[in-house]
């Protein structure tokens, strides 16, 4: 494929312009950030969910979206300026109405566990067959 683009020519120039180290340093440190990138995304994924992964992807290409127009030569049109605004926003509210979500369940996982240990002779409430 580089042969057909024609990257392959880019790439020995830069080899011969830059020299071996930082060639090599540079593709190194792509490595790196590709490995640690994958690291990031696999606890993201094992400590949120796969659906906000997604929704995180799509603000973060929302991001630089606009980093671009901060950075470069763009003209922002209004629609363009909107759409941002609304990816950026909805990101942050389905942000915090899980993070309130999964605060409510904690707070009554918690309660439900003092419930049942509040059973038996002294709470008043008689204790099941089962849990004897």
């Amino acid at each position: 494929m580089a042969y057909m683009t024609g990257d392959h020519i880019k790439t020995v120039q830069a080899f011969e312009a830059h020299g071996a180290g930082q060639f090599f340093g540079l593709v190194c440190a792509g490595g790196f950030m590709a490995f640690s990138y994958n690291i990031i995304t696999i606890c993201l994924i094992k400590f949120t969910s796969s659906v906000y992964y997604a929704v995180a992807g799509g603000f973060k290409v929302c991001l630089v979206i606009g980093m671009s127009f901060v950075f470069f030569d763009q003209q922002l049109s209004w629609l363009s300026l909107v759409g941002i605004l609304l990816s950026c926003i909805a990101f942050v509210a389905n942000s915090y109405l899980t993070f309130k979500e999964k605060q409510q369940k904690k707070i009554q996982a918690q309660v439900k566990t003092l419930d049942e240990e509040n059973e038996g002779l002294l709470s008043g409430k008689p204790k099941n067959i089962e849990s004897v």
